[in-house]
């Protein structure tokens, strides 16, 4: 695993490669950027392409995070990419897939005392 945001979220999960691997793919300063707390999606983006690319034979899922708020997507080890959207309220509002297609919806309903 790779962690990001300052250790606080996993942003890749990697299998059949090992760190020495990853780390000469992406280099030590990129490894070190991507955990820093004000790391940017682009940055997580452009950094899990490389490594796909660097490492062909490994299966590399990478996550995006909104800090204090949840996963915003989440790119399997085919490159098939999955976005999380929230409301205002920052609940989990739906699930969608590469096209942009809703795959599950959540509605928060509430009663009243």
């Amino acid at each position: 695993y790779l962690w990001g945001y300052g250790g606080q979220y996993p942003i890749a999960e990697i299998k059949n490669a090992s760190y020495a691997e990853v780390e000469s793919v992406l280099t030590k300063a990129t490894v070190d950027l991507l955990n820093s707390p004000t790391v940017t999606d682009a940055t997580i983006t452009t950094a899990m392409t490389k490594l796909r690319a660097g490492l062909p034979q490994a299966m590399v899922t990478s996550y995006t995070y909104k800090p204090l708020v949840g996963m915003t997507s989440k790119t399997d080890a085919r490159g098939i990419k999955e976005s999380y959207t929230y409301d205002g309220m920052q609940r989990l509002q739906a699930i969608l897939d590469h096209l942009n297609h809703v795959n599950k919806a959540f509605d928060y309903h509430y009663r009243p005392n």
